[in-house]
């Protein structure tokens, strides 16, 4: 682990308070029956994941034999089986293969890009940044990892578990594992449950998040994000697994980089993944994982966002694992859209949501 460089002294009141609150919301969750929450403390913290202002944490870096590690002892026994792996790398280097993604990724202006999904678990980032890291070290590239990042709940930086480390001693989620794979920059959700982080906090902690965003998205970077934040969930009658609403705040910072006229800074490629290796609470061993890649795209507003949700959710309901849920997208509400078009809200919607 790197040297402490968040001393214990420079946390602040607002700090603990969303910690002991991030705590709590876990203890009793599926969450917590999954993961055990981290402690308060610099001795708990060596990357600073528990400053509020501290929105993204930089990559590690890469590590070929760690890399090879997660994949054979956590990413393939617990989360996705190696042959679907192998698929959706193959599935993402025929995307990055595509005519307008390599133009846009080497244009002068330093195109970003996003790898937008559904949120059926909390294993999907992960597997879509370790199937990108694995196209890159495929190829051969000697920094697969350079200027790729998640974006992710600080609920996320929560999580410990056992046997992350070395097969056998508690490691973190993320400074343990995603960090190989790429940075993380952390949010907090546009929930109920981020309503009173927010409060918590007693500021827009969000404010770092969009900062920082901006000034990855200047020097070209790659995005992993599941869209709605929100994991799908049944409906009420239980006829189909509904994909939530997405934020007005994600809404904005994957579409009003492009918004300027004959800008096309932020490309978007939408993806269908059915990854969900948890039941009951548990580990329930890694899934025959089943995605699809749709076409790339400029999104420009909330019209554009809702279609491609909307594509997710017809793609899904045909590319889904048998026996499961058809897919249906939750459109923003009449009242959701006007207050978007008037910006009520715009530095508190949050970016994710949990």
């Amino acid at each position: 682990m790197t040297e402490t460089v968040w001393p214990e002294q420079s946390y602040t009141s607002a700090d603990k308070r969303v910690h002991h609150q991030l705590q709590e919301e876990m203890v009793g969750s599926s969450h917590g029956m999954l993961f055990t929450p981290r402690e308060f403390g610099h001795e708990h913290d060596s990357l600073g994941l528990m400053h509020l202002e501290n929105a993204h944490i930089p990559a590690l870096p890469f590590n070929a034999e760690r890399f090879a590690w997660l994949k054979k002892e956590i990413l393939w026994p617990l989360i996705i089986t190696e042959d679907a792996f192998n698929n959706l790398v193959d599935g993402m280097d025929e995307a990055l293969q595509r005519d307008e993604v390599i133009d846009h990724l080497s244009s002068p202006e330093r195109g970003s890009l996003v790898w937008g999904s559904n949120h059926i678990s909390y294993a999907d980032v992960a597997a879509f940044e370790a199937a990108r890291t694995e196209v890159n070290v495929r190829r051969g590239i000697g920094e697969p990892t350079l200027g790729h990042h998640a974006i992710a709940s600080r609920l996320v930086s929560m999580f410990a578990m056992p046997g992350l480390l070395d097969g056998v001693q508690q490691g973190y989620v993320v400074d343990d594992g995603l960090l190989y794979l790429g940075g993380y920059l952390q949010t907090v959700p546009a929930s109920a449950s981020g309503s009173r982080l927010r409060h918590l906090a007693g500021s827009d902690v969000n404010a770092p998040v969009r900062q920082k965003f901006h000034q990855l998205l200047n020097r070209g970077s790659e995005f992993f994000i599941a869209l709605s934040g929100t994991q799908d969930k049944p409906n009420d009658d239980k006829s189909a697994l509904v994909m939530d609403t997405v934020s007005r705040g994600t809404v904005a910072l994957l579409t009003e980089p492009n918004e300027v006229e004959g800008a096309e800074r932020v490309m978007t490629i939408p993806v269908f993944i059915d990854c969900n290796p948890f039941t009951n609470g548990s580990f329930s061993g890694a899934v025959d994982a089943t995605f699809r890649m749709l076409s790339p795209r400029f999104l420009r507003g909330e019209h554009d966002m809702t279609a491609t949700m909307e594509d997710i959710a017809r793609v899904g309901t045909i590319e889904k694992r048998s026996g499961t849920l058809p897919i249906e997208y939750r459109k923003p509400t009449v009242v959701g859209q006007a207050l978007g078009k008037m910006g009520v809200g715009s530095k508190d919607a949050g970016v994710y949501k949990d």
